[in-house]
């Protein structure tokens, strides 16, 4: 295993910092937050995975003495800051990631966490409940602050 490799890892315990991990090959690895989403839509692990969720990573970095691995997945995409990608309006057709109960960037209240592009992920506040988990939730970016490239979205209604 080398850096650079993409990889399919289990979640073995998830915490504020990052994701503990273990390889097909049974190697440990960690996901450490900034390295999950190029927008910083959470201030904790537990409200991204769960143990014993499946996480495709890109290796950064092995540690040959304790055999430890350094993950990243959002490396594994281009960066939409770069590429302008994220302004205020813009329109994304995002996927529905998980319910989250207390979410911090919502104020402590509920949210749906969305996959805008891949590599990128956001909240989007409210319940939400009546979405279904993989469904296509069309939104709209509403607020950006690109010094900590976060930012808010609205759904957008359709028709």
């Amino acid at each position: 295993m080398k850096p650079g490799d993409i990889i399919t890892a289990i979640a073995t315990e998830v915490t504020v910092y990052g994701i503990h991990c273990v390889t097909e090959e049974a190697k440990p690895g960690l996901l450490l937050i900034p390295y999950i989403s190029w927008i910083p839509c959470f201030n904790s692990c537990e409200q991204f995975a769960d143990p014993g969720d499946k996480i495709e990573a890109a290796v950064r970095f092995v540690d040959n003495q304790s055999g430890k691995i350094a993950l990243t997945h959002c490396e594994m995409f281009d960066d939409p800051w770069a590429s302008n990608q994220i302004t205020i309006g813009s329109r994304f057709d995002a996927t529905a990631i998980r319910h989250v109960e207390s979410s911090d960037r919502c104020g402590d209240k509920p949210a749906l966490l969305v996959r805008l592009i891949p590599g990128s992920y956001a909240m989007l506040c409210g319940e939400h409940s009546e979405i279904n988990l993989g469904a296509v939730v069309p939104v709209t970016v509403s607020e950006v602050n690109e010094q900590t490239r976060s930012i808010s979205l609205s759904q957008t209604k359709s028709g």
